[in-house]
């Protein structure tokens, strides 16, 4: 079969409906001849030509022009390639977009309204719109072979030639490009590749040429791009897609295009299946197929061709950038900065020390690095100054990472020029990064080395020397040999090996003039003490088989064997293998790269292992800790001192940690050497590169060894909180830090616990935290934020503080939304001195269990266990009787004698605190005073050493009287406390009695408090309210708690200050948000002042009702009432924390994302979308002045300052496209944002425009709630447990505003509702049917869901027939087009879309009504219902009602009682046969007495009409 035959077409058509036509009909027939091997394969070459070009267009070409290459219309060729048609060519007929505009009258709509607007003349006022039509043309086009005039650039595509750069580049690309990760792997079978649906991944056999890899490699994008499916998808998900002939005919076709565009060999892929697959297909099939190939291929050829434009572009202007920097003239003295390339090429390099890297036979090589900046060197300006500078004070035209173990600074002083290794300590020169430097050089100038003096050649070959001899001294101390790399090199250079030291092979000739010189010993770094032991313990090992080598290996990393395996590289590293230990455990040590042949030996495997056990097993690691941890502990003091002088915190080392890989969080770091340290009590780990391989190679200094202090870098100054080797480090940053497992907590909780214990008997504790004096609670643990580890506290503080977090943690866990823990675990510890003794009690509390303070939890913990009869069995059986007694005894003791202690200790402790307070701050007291409250603190001393001995009969505290007797004044005062209060109960309308009763307060409180003053700051700010405050209760409050006299309206100058402060921040707020949430904000402060003022009048009283022990005294305290108020007191402080919650809701509006219970999400929406398209706009703008002009000077769109921020970007490296200031990605990112956003908001209005639906259960009701987006479940009674249980499971939340259960309105909550068995609807539907049928009814018809099936054709197209009346049609947006020829039909469009109408509409087919005339007993009963035949009782009802029925309709009624279906039982299931059959033989029996009540009916209904 030959390919296509050059046939322009030839068209009979006049107009343009009639061409289009004409090409149709051609084009259509076309489609079926294309699918034959020979003109399949030609039509994929033209679509690799022409892979911009739509479907019919490029198969249009291809059967008029097969051999085209570059086709453009008559005009383009005259004017924009200056080329001229030949005399007599063929124009190429193709389709070219025409679109028409027509216009529609239509009624003018009122935008406020949504109503027509109405004329002075009472009709609707009539407008008129324009729609854009789409239709299209035949055009002719022209051929570049069919044209001639001056020469056109060169558009093809070169070919890849097989050269490994191009081959790299393009593999590089489509891993790119791939949208899932690509391995190379060896397949067995014969299969060259295959995509992973399971682990989404595309292997590659390796091992096949290049061109066949890169062939199979676009064949399994394909895949990935077009057939990817989730397995875990229902069935119903997966039917429409492709088969597999599908799939592989379109993978095959999309491969075959791509390399044909880029030139590769294709000769070896055939098409023949083609036409047995095609046979089969309809036209419509085939041509979605096509479409499919030719846009998936179109878009892997432009990404392709634009990531190798880049990746060519960044070569070049690198290669530009290096070589000017080698070739132009330098300054005087400059340096350069250069990092590592990114990719798997480079992973065994980066942030690795030198001298790891030459133990593995690794080089610092330049073409590993990019140059990242370069500049003039200061004078005296030094490496160190270079790494703080980089690291701290970066320069803003820096654009790399800050500097790093593997980066390299190449310095140039003059002619003169190093390069300078970072290290894991300093700087490390390495001449070796310049060798290639020095070769450009060579190329670009005249070899220089002849003519050099002598005396700089000498010192250069002593350089190489000595490097040469590092290399030798690191192969012998790591495995005790030289390597194969390293003697090569030895080789290379002309140097011989002999007894572990170089020599040149050929000695050079010494000038007869010159004196001999003194051979200077090389520099050989010496072993260090456990280099040598651990040398010395590898030497154990010699005689063991590998296999026990191995498992000797595994020990170190919790694991008892393992075994060697091989793994090929990629890439660079193409062609060798990475050698491995995979363990039983599950985790892989590597231990080293060699060539693939090499890997797979016994003999390298062999000596890797041997290589691994010199650092890794128990008795090194364990020593290589124990001489860490002695330098370490030297350091401490020295780094702690530089923190000191720098405001920082100091640290505690706790430990030398090695890490064994079982922590998963770690094992990235498998291996490696850190430590752990508290800083401020909280442990933390401490992790570096320099300290691992310190630690490793035994050489921990102990003192710093940085000389100039700096701040690690990536952390900001103000991060750093402690010191660590002269260097500023974060305990909060996960920057150079591990994961700590429980296993390496519990250890450094244990050596925490040793050296505070050592601190502490260093020292003496302070009189409040003696348990000598009073009992201690230490925290050793805790969840909780508001807890330190090791924080120390008095007991009467820490019972307090137990209790408000365990209320705070059960109110935290009550709100909406909340997903923390469900309590905050914590161990602390009471150190006392009981009976004389020191003594301690260790325990948990999990704050939020509603245990109360920590003494009531000791309490409540004993009571439970001492009466716990399934822990008296536990021990009884377990540990025997005699353990029971003794563990009965204990509790007993505690319950006894320890709770009523530390009772006594907090009781003692607020008499301390407030005596204490009152002298503090007693500026006005009196001798007798200031006495009376000196021996009250001596009587609790007195106590305090009573208790500590075992006696709990403690002393009367003092009296005031003791000390004063009542004075006329005091009595004056008296009297004119009582007189106010008397004033104020009349006032209230009631006696002191009552007044005193009710807590001095009058009986009702006003519902609305009127705003006493109100204020505004500004014009944009809100009125502040203020409330009133009880001044009076305010001051009782004050009589009852202390000496000092009252200041009259201080309470309410305190209330306003904190209103003020409340208003200043919701100001604030509303300066940074959207004035759509101001109204808001005023609302939540109005919110705060009321309740603020609520609360504070409740704590006065509260605190007026008992005074304080110092005020009433000891003999007449009232007990009870102040266990009363303690409670009000908590109750008190939880609104008040509530209050202040709602700060924090004000700082938080308008701030979080756009919620769909928001009312006003559309209009948020449509303003981020009026921003988003407007950014659009902008710049689209700026890059069109940008490509007129050429420049950004100027531009009316940008400020200043948007213009020099926008050409800084263009002069960054990352920004590759410099003819436009705004990248394309940038655009297609926003214009992406915009679709999404448009979405939402459709979104958000169908979700407004939708109807809900509730239903009544058995029980209550669920009511569908927009107003708060919310299904809401109301129950007649409180739900049992279970029913709770099972409504928290499916989302429902109890929600006390309401008094229902509810959660987010949405199809999932009917869902959700379906599974919870008492809710469900009592007219037996599921829920989400429910809301489906409402749905389904709100919906409005359109035309595509009634189409009939039919299809008519007129001039103008085909159209599918739809159902819809005209009028329906009109009120969807469809106008009247045109009409069929016969007349049958109208046509009907909306600018998009068109479809046929009859032009005599039927009447529509009433389907209720038939089902009602095949069910109803008769036409009355017509009425849109089905089975609505009256009843019997219905009858009777009516004719005593004096309404005429019929005895037909009373016959029905009776046969409709008489054929009722046997009803369900009582577990759901229909009845059985024979059930059935036993019922129908009851009711035949039954049928006498039927009979009789049927007459008894008829008779009952005769008497009523007769009386009637």
């Amino acid at each position: 079969m030959s390919d296509f035959e050059a046939r322009p077409f030839e068209l009979t058509a006049k107009d343009t409906e009639g061409k289009v036509k004409e090409v149709t009909e051609r084009l259509e027939a076309g489609v079926r001849e294309l699918f034959e091997s020979e003109r399949y394969q030609a039509y994929l070459k033209a679509m690799s030509k022409f892979h911009d070009y739509s479907l019919n267009n490029t198969l249009l070409i291809l059967m008029q022009k097969p051999d085209a290459s570059l086709v453009a219309g008559f005009g383009k060729w005259r004017d924009d390639f200056e080329r001229h048609v030949k005399r007599g060519e063929k124009g190429i007929k193709i389709f070219a977009p025409a679109p028409y505009t027509i216009k529609k009258e239509a009624e003018k709509i009122d935008p406020d309204t949504g109503q027509p607007v109405i004329g002075a003349d009472g009709k609707p006022v009539m407008e008129q719109w324009e729609i854009k039509i789409p239709a299209f043309k035949v055009v002719s086009v022209f051929d570049v072979s069919q044209t001639d005039g001056k020469e056109i650039p060169d558009l093809s595509v070169d070919a890849l030639t097989g050269s490994v750069e191009q081959y790299e580049d393009f593999w590089r690309v489509l891993k790119e490009v791939s949208p899932v990760p690509v391995e190379l792997e060896k397949i067995e079978g014969g299969a060259h590749g295959y995509y992973s649906l399971a682990d989404k991944r595309i292997a590659v056999d390796e091992g096949m040429s290049e061109l066949q890899t890169i062939k199979t490699l676009i064949h399994e994008i394909a895949h990935a791009k077009l057939h990817d499916i989730d397995l875990n998808a229902p069935p119903e998900d997966l039917e429409n897609r492709p088969n597999r002939r599908t799939r592989e005919v379109e993978a095959e076709s999309i491969a075959f295009t791509v390399c044909q565009h880029f030139g590769l060999d294709t000769s070896d892929y055939s098409f023949g299946y083609v036409a047995g697959w095609s046979s089969d297909k309809e036209i419509k099939e085939l041509k979605a197929s096509l479409e499919t190939i030719r846009t998936t291929a179109s878009a892997l050829i432009t990404e392709i061709e634009e990531r190798l434009q880049a990746l060519s572009q960044q070569r070049e202007t690198a290669q530009e950038q290096e070589t000017a920097a080698l070739t132009e003239p330098q300054p005087e003295n400059t340096f350069s900065i250069y990092q590592l390339k990114g990719g798997d090429e480079t992973r065994d390099y980066r942030f690795e020390p030198l001298e790891r890297l030459r133990g593995l036979g690794l080089s610092v090589q330049k073409d590993n690095y990019d140059l990242v900046y370069s500049a003039p060197l200061a004078d005296g300006e030094t490496l160190e100054d270079l790494f703080v500078r980089f690291n701290v004070e970066r320069p803003e035209d820096f654009t790399g990472h800050s500097l790093s173990v593997s980066d390299v600074i190449v310095l140039r002083h003059g002619e003169q020029q190093s390069a300078h290794y970072c290290d894991s300590f300093g700087f490390t020169e390495v001449p070796e990064f310049l060798q290639q430097e020095q070769d450009i050089r060579q190329e670009t100038a005249q070899p220089v080395f002849a003519q050099i003096p002598p005396e700089r050649q000498q010192a250069i070959r002593d350089e190489v020397q000595a490097t040469l001899q590092m290399l030798v001294d690191t192969d012998m101390r790591l495995s005790g040999e030289v390597s194969q790399g390293t003697l090569d090199a030895l080789a290379a250079q002309g140097y011989v090996l002999q007894d572990g030291q170089i020599t040149k092979a050929e000695q050079e000739e010494v000038p007869p003039n010159a004196e001999p010189q003194e051979k200077k010993p090389p520099n050989i770094t010496p072993l260090t003490d456990l280099q040598k032991k651990a040398l010395e313990i590898a030497k154990k090992y010699d005689d063991l088989p590998m296999q026990d080598k191995i498992d000797v290996i595994s020990q170190c990393f919790g694991g008892t064997t393992g075994k060697i395996e091989t793994s090929p590289c990629s890439g660079k590293w193409r062609g060798t293998s990475d050698v491995s230990i995979r363990f039983d455990t599950g985790t892989s040590l590597f231990i080293g790269n060699q060539a693939t042949p090499k890997a797979k030996t016994k003999a390298v495997q062999q000596e890797l292992v041997n290589t691994a056990l010199v650092q890794y097993n128990p008795e090194i690691i364990d020593a290589a800790k124990e001489t860490a941890l002695a330098a370490l502990m030297e350091r401490e003091a020295k780094d702690n001192a530089i923190a000191a002088e720098r405001g920082l915190q100091p640290y505690t080392l706790l430990g030398v940690e090695f890490n064994d890989g079982t922590d998963d969080k770690i094992s990235g770091y498998m291996g490696w050497y850190y430590v752990t340290l508290a800083v401020d009590g909280k442990i933390c780990s401490h992790m570096e590169t320099g300290l691992n391989h310190d630690i490793a190679a035994g050489r921990v200094s102990t003192a710093p060894t940085r000389e100039n202090y700096y701040t690690a870098g990536a952390l900001k100054e103000s991060d750093v909180d402690y010191v660590f080797n002269n260097v500023g480090f974060s305990s909060t940053s996960e920057l150079y830090s591990l994961h700590i497992s429980d296993a390496v907590r519990e250890r450094a909780e244990q050596a925490l616990a040793e050296r505070n214990a050592a601190a502490d008997s260093e020292k003496e504790l302070p009189p409040s935290l003696d348990p000598a004096v009073q009992p201690v609670v230490t925290i050793i643990w805790s969840e909780s934020d508001k807890l330190q580890e090791g924080e120390q506290l008095p007991l009467a503080r820490a019972d307090a503080l137990f209790k408000a977090l365990d209320e705070e943690k059960r109110t935290e866990r009550e709100k909406t939304g909340y997903t923390g823990g469900w309590y905050d675990k914590t161990k602390f510890r009471i150190d006392c001195t009981f009976d004389g003794e020191r003594d301690s009690y260790e325990g948990r509390q999990d704050f939020g269990d509603g245990d109360g303070s920590l003494i009531d939890h000791i309490e409540a913990y004993h009571e439970y266990y001492a009466n716990d009869e399934s822990w008296q069995n536990y021990v009884l059986h377990n540990q025997g009787a005699e353990a029971w007694e003794h563990d009965k005894a204990e509790r007993e003791m505690i319950l006894s004698e320890f709770v009523p202690y530390m009772r006594l200790h907090c009781n003692l402790s607020e008499q301390e605190r407030t005596a204490a307070d009152v002298l503090e701050n007693g500026e006005n007291l009196t001798p007798e005073q200031t006495a009376y409250f000196t021996a009250v603190l001596a009587h609790v001393d007195t106590c305090r050493e009573k208790l500590n001995a075992g006696d709990y009969h403690l002393p009367d505290p003092p009296q005031l009287s003791d000390f004063a007797q009542e004075t006329a004044e005091i009595e004056a005062y008296k009297d004119h406390v009582r007189e106010e209060i008397a004033q104020e109960a009349a006032a209230a309308g009631m006696t002191i009695e009552e007044y005193a009763a009710n807590g001095y307060e009058p009986r009702e409180q006003p519902e609305a408090a009127v705003p006493e003053e109100s204020t505004t700051a500004q014009p944009e700010t809100a009125t502040v309210k203020y409330y009133p405050i009880n001044e009076g209760a305010a001051r009782r409050a004050n009589d009852a708690n202390s000496y000092r006299d009252y200041a009259a309206g201080s309470a309410t100058a305190e209330y306003r200050q904190m209103v003020d402060q409340a208003a200043e921040l919701a100001q604030r707020q509303k300066e940074r948000v959207d004035p759509m949430y101001h109204e808001k904000i005023d609302a939540l402060l109005d919110t705060y002042a009321r309740k603020l003022a609520a609360n504070l009048n409740d704590h006065y009283a509260i605190e007026a009702r008992v005074p304080s022990i110092l005020i009433a005294g000891g003999s007449n305290f009232p007990v009870a009432k102040k266990h009363k108020q303690n409670a009000a007191r908590d109750r008190n402080m939880q609104e008040w924390q509530d209050v202040q919650g709602i700060l924090d809701k004000i700082r938080s509006t308008g701030m979080g994302g756009i919620s769909a219970d928001d009312p006003q999400a559309a209009a948020k929406l449509e303003a981020k979308l009026d921003k988003l398209v407007q950014a659009q706009e902008t710049m689209k703008a700026v890059n069109a002045y940008y490509r007129k002009h050429k420049t950004l000077d100027g531009c009316p769109h940008l400020t200043p300052e948007q213009i020099d921020k926008l050409k800084a970007d263009m002069a960054q490296s990352w920004h590759l496209d410099k003819s436009r200031p705004y990248q394309s990605f940038v655009l297609s990112n926003n214009n992406a944002e915009i679709r999404r956003i448009r979405a939402r908001i459709e979104q958000v209005r169908q979700h407004e425009d939708t109807q809900f639906a509730g239903w009544e259960f058995d029980g209550g009701r669920v009511e569908a709630n927009k107003a708060d987006n919310r299904l809401q479940i109301f129950f007649d009674g409180k739900p049992d447990e279970g029913t709770r249980d099972e409504l928290k499971a499916n989302g429902f939340r109890w929600a006390p505003s309401v008094g229902a259960w509810q959660r987010q309105l949405n199809m999932n909550a009917y869902r959700a509702a379906g599974h919870i068995s008492c809710i469900q609807p009592v007219t037996g539907d599921k829920p989400v049917d429910l809301q489906r049928n409402t749905q389904y009814q709100q919906e409005a018809a359109t035309p595509d869901t009634l189409m009939t099936g039919e299809r008519i054709t007129t001039p103008r197209g085909s159209f599918h027939v739809t159902g819809m009346t005209r009028e329906q049609m009109e009120a969807a947006g469809y106008g009247y087009h045109h009409s069929s020829e016969d007349g049958k039909y109208l046509i009907m469009g909306n600018g998009t879309q068109a479809y046929a109408i009859a032009a005599e509409q039927r009447v529509p087919e009433n389907y209720m009504r038939t089902a009602e005339l095949t069910t109803e007993q008769n036409y009355n009963m017509i009425d849109g219902r089905i089975n609505n035949t009256p009843s019997v009782d219905e009858l009777e009802e009516k004719a005593k009602r004096g309404e005429v029925i019929s005895l037909s309709a009373l016959a029905a009624a009776v046969k409709a009682e008489d054929g009722r279906t046997p009803q369900r039982s009582a577990d759901g299931k229909k009845p059985s046969i024979r059930a059935q059959l036993k019922a129908d033989r009851a009711q035949t029996a039954a049928k006498p007495k039927q009979k009789e009540k049927e007459q008894e009916a008829r008779r009952s209904v005769r008497q009523a009409l007769e009386m009637e």
